[in-house]
């Protein structure tokens, strides 16, 4: 079953409104990571666009932003990871930032959105610390590789 005309209308327009409002050192990023083949340097080059988004949305959000943001109740599973998030951190850590730009200017996101985050930040994460094995879908294209 596919989607309405208009629904699919709304998307485009929405996915074009969307691309004209990231910054051009996000889009350059991610233009990189789709032209390279390296599994790894096209994720980290993803990432980067990711990050390089979320500071420049970050550095743009005003104050009173911060003062509303938590005001809304939040659902239980997204409380606790807030309050897992925030305690011991501060606003340079960029899961911080992540969440402060979710809960402030990108309200489209929700609590799954925050947990690809994390997952993809701590894959990055270990990359930087040299704890990296591969990448989830590296196992098959090692194994077409050598075959």
């Amino acid at each position: 079953m596919g989607m309405k005309s208009e629904e699919s209308q709304n998307k485009l327009d929405a996915a074009a409104s969307f691309a004209d409002s990231i910054s051009s050192r996000s889009a350059y990023l991610f233009g990189l990571g789709i032209t390279e083949s390296d599994t790894v340097k096209r994720f980290l080059f993803f990432f980067l666009s990711i990050e390089a988004e979320i500071n420049r949305i970050f550095k743009c959000i005003p104050s009173s932003a911060f003062a509303e943001a938590f005001r809304k109740p939040l659902d239980p599973p997204t409380s606790e990871l807030v309050c897992k998030i925030v305690t011991g951190r501060n606003n340079n850590d960029l899961l911080v930032k992540f969440l402060w730009c979710m809960q402030t200017v990108l309200p489209q996101l929700c609590f799954d959105d925050l947990l690809v985050f994390k997952d993809i930040k701590k894959i990055r994460d270990d990359i930087a610390h040299g704890s990296f094995q591969k990448l989830p879908d590296q196992d098959d294209e090692i194994g077409r590789a050598h075959v």
